[in-house]
């Protein structure tokens, strides 16, 4: 009875949820024991092993950029909800066909293909933002960030097991049908909340090459206020993630037993960033989100500085926890700064072109990340990982001051 009670845009929040942790959970579910995949399928030589780590990752996150604008205006004009649909239709087919694939080249080919059709983060966020009052909006995409790292630390604990127990071929069939899920839940539990202004367009039929300036220029603050922080941020949360499977495996000396170890690492890892989603992002709603993000990414910096030292699993996990639940938090609440900066019927556009960049982020990560891996080793990509996140306060704080500079200015010209 209390959920009838509830406004539209919380009802739709809660169902966004439990989709992102189902379409999460699939990913997460087999994804990440692709580095173990190629070497079944006949890869060995360890430096060709980083190289195409890397390229698994680098390959949907170029395409997924490419895309996202596109898929995000398509959302603004048609509805949210169907891009979301979309996106957990072809993601279902993408894991299917990873678990057919017969040599590591059809593994990057599929890759490719994934961040052509699939995006489900984007159309999840464009749609809870795009009916959220902007005095939440914070607390609604740090919720909805919450989901997809509770959804990825299931997803990597179990998958790590199942892998181990029943091959990484079956991972994907597994992970397939918890994407099947997602689509199903989404077309029963979301419903699109239309805009007025958007209705008031439709019907008047309102275009021109003055209204589309007009739009474009709302978006010329949110690129030089939002974008190199968010480009940022990814770059630094990923750079080591692909390398972890990897790094277990050097450690120990062998692949046997590797997943159920790293997908507990990188599950941890994503629960410290889903308790940052719930609790540490509130503080946007109260604080100036730039300083905050920057206090966020210096204590980060400073936790993740023993990674590059320790051999020992436990203690790395418990550091690895400690960086993730400072940094988990920046993500959510530049977004939400994004999203109050822009009208909601814009937040599908906002939304893509996040993903754009977030993605040339994800994309530019795993490429430093095999440079490193390759030339030095795997355990200096975690300095590089410290160093990021200090270069990222240093431009939150910097973006920050430019915003307040130019305010000034504008109450002198007044």
């Amino acid at each position: 009875m209390r959920i009838k009670k509830l406004p539209l845009w919380k009802k739709n929040l809660y169902a966004v949820w439990i989709t992102q942790f189902l379409s999460i959970m699939g990913f997460a579910f087999c994804v990440p024991v692709l580095p173990y995949y190629i070497q079944e399928l006949g890869i060995t030589d360890p430096d060709t092993i980083k190289l195409y780590t890397g390229l698994i990752s680098f390959l949907p996150a170029i395409t997924l950029g490419i895309m996202a604008p596109i898929w995000g205006a398509i959302a603004d004009r048609f509805g949210k909800k169907p891009m979301l649909a979309r996106a957990l239709f072809f993601a279902m087919l993408i894991l299917l066909g990873l678990g057919f694939v017969q040599n590591a080249n059809q593994i990057l080919i599929i890759r490719f293909v994934q961040g052509l059709l699939t995006g489900t983060v984007a159309a999840s966020y464009s749609l809870v933002a795009a009916g959220t009052p902007d005095d939440r909006m914070s607390f609604a995409l740090g919720l909805l960030a919450s989901s997809i790292f509770i959804g990825n630390s299931t997803g990597l604990a179990l998958g790590g097991l199942v892998a181990d127990l029943v091959g990484y071929r079956s991972s994907f069939f597994i992970g397939s049908l918890m994407m099947l899920g997602g689509f199903i839940f989404v077309l029963i539990a979301v419903k699109e909340i239309k805009s007025k202004k958007i209705d008031s367009i439709k019907s008047t039929k309102i275009k021109g090459i003055r209204n589309r300036m007009n739009g474009l220029r709302q978006f010329i603050p949110v690129a030089a206020a939002i974008l190199p922080m968010i480009f940022m941020i990814r770059v630094t949360r990923t750079l080591s993630d692909p390398y972890i499977p990897i790094y277990i495996q050097e450690i120990r000396n062998t692949m046997e037993g590797s997943a159920s170890i790293s997908g507990i690492i990188r599950a941890v890892a994503s629960i410290a960033t889903a308790l940052a989603g719930i609790f540490i992002v509130r503080l946007g709603d109260r604080y100036n989100k730039y300083k905050l993000s920057a206090i966020l990414l210096c204590i980060g910096a400073v936790a993740s500085i023993p990674l590059f030292i320790t051999d020992n699993i436990v203690i790395f996990t418990a550091l690895n926890f400690m960086v993730f639940l400072a940094i988990g938090g920046v993500d959510p609440i530049m977004s939400s700064q994004a999203s109050i900066m822009v009208t909601s019927e814009k937040r599908g556009v906002l939304f893509g072109l996040i993903t754009m960049v977030g993605s040339f982020g994800w994309a530019v990560s795993p490429l430093l990340g095999s440079y490193i891996s390759i030339k030095y080793s795997t355990q200096s990509i975690f300095v590089a990982f410290s160093v990021l996140m200090l270069l990222g306060a240093v431009l939150s704080l910097v973006i920050d001051a430019s915003l307040v500079r130019r305010m000034a200015k504008k109450e002198i010209e007044i």
